[in-house]
């Protein structure tokens, strides 16, 4: 992730003058067609609000970037970790605008000292979402991505109670793998959302759905009533530059007073990374999903792994990852994944 700013105290604070009475209203899930195309609603009907909540390194910001191609859609493609969720007053230009339709928003789970339950509750209540979706990835793969982003400050295997700390100021020579949370700490919280998931999300999404049967994943979306056609994930319209500038438009970035950090996640784009360019950008996306690692993508990995982590076997990493998502892993194993 890039470098934050987390000066957005006017962004979680209570609607100032803003009148969200039609934010509030009831909504009617929208019946899709069968290709995705049309969707049929009812009259008046106010903006679906999706949320996306998910590991950092899991590969969620691609499944929020291809929900981003409808025309009548404005998404906040990955919302930094240390940030809050802001007020609805923050979505109003969207909320108004009668060309949009729906608003998606995907945010990072933060480690287990926490609370999941009080981190989704927060976003219910600020946010109000219509459609939730719990975004998961293999957890041997979700801990060895974050165990290459945690920096070289650290010597001992860190305790979730030292890096729980969303204060920027507290881990300046850490990556992102330790903000807000431990690797460790992130996969238990992670897990608990997923244990609990019926009572907080409408539907899960994996990774390896995403990038190995997008038909299926497209298909979940139009039964929910996010209505989207297969072609806009398999051969995407719109750039990452495309749908970013549009969320920057609706959505202040974090240069405005009112803003919010977000940006594109691992999709690299010429916003954050000047030097690779839209041409490595889009064939991230265009693309076709990197492939789903093997033992041997895996081992390739781990000479990436950071201090303290760089000694470890990577039998230990999946041991690490097994013990902190038990639920998950066995949900991966019963597919036959793990």
């Amino acid at each position: 992730e890039p470098a934050e700013h987390t000066g957005n105290s006017n962004a979680n604070a209570e609607n100032e003058n803003v009148d969200v009475a039609d934010a509030l209203k009831p909504f009617e899930k929208p019946i899709c067609s069968l290709d995705g195309k049309g969707k049929t609603e009812k009259e008046g009907n106010r903006v679906m609000r999706v949320f996306i909540a998910a590991a950092q390194a899991s590969g969620s910001t691609l499944l929020a970037y291809l929900m981003g191609q409808n025309e009548d859609s404005a998404a906040v493609l990955d919302m930094g970790v240390r940030q809050n969720m802001p007020a609805l007053s923050y979505f109003e230009k969207a909320t108004r605008d009668p060309k949009i339709k729906d608003i998606v928003v995907k945010a990072s789970i933060r480690g287990i000292s926490h609370t999941p339950k009080v981190w989704i509750k927060h976003i219910q209540q600020q946010y109000n979402p219509d459609y939730s979706i719990l975004f998961l990835r293999n957890p041997i793969d979700t801990m060895l991505h974050l165990l290459t982003h945690i920096g070289v400050g650290t010597k001992t295997v860190p305790s979730e109670a030292k890096f729980r700390s969303c204060d920027k100021s507290d881990f300046q020579e850490f990556s992102y793998g330790l903000r807000c949370g431990t690797p460790a700490g992130k996969l238990k919280a992670l897990n608990d959302l997923f244990k609990n998931a019926e009572s907080d999300f409408q539907r899960v999404i994996t990774y390896e759905d995403l990038c190995l049967n997008r038909t299926l994943v497209v298909r979940h979306l139009n039964e929910d009533g996010y209505c989207i056609p297969l072609y806009s994930f398999n051969q995407p319209k719109y750039s990452i530059i495309d749908v970013m500038k549009k969320g920057f438009y609706y959505f202040p970035s974090s240069h405005d007073p009112k803003g919010l950090f977000w940006g594109a996640g691992h999709l690299m784009n010429s916003f954050h990374h000047k030097k690779t360019g839209e041409v490595h950008s889009e064939s991230h996306a265009f693309g076709e999903c990197p492939g789903i690692p093997g033992e041997e993508t895996r081992e390739q990995m781990m000479k990436e792994v950071g201090s303290p982590y760089s000694d470890w076997t990577l039998q230990q990493i999946r041991d690490l990852a097994i013990e902190s998502a038990p639920d998950i892993a066995k949900y991966y194993s019963d597919r036959g994944m793990l």
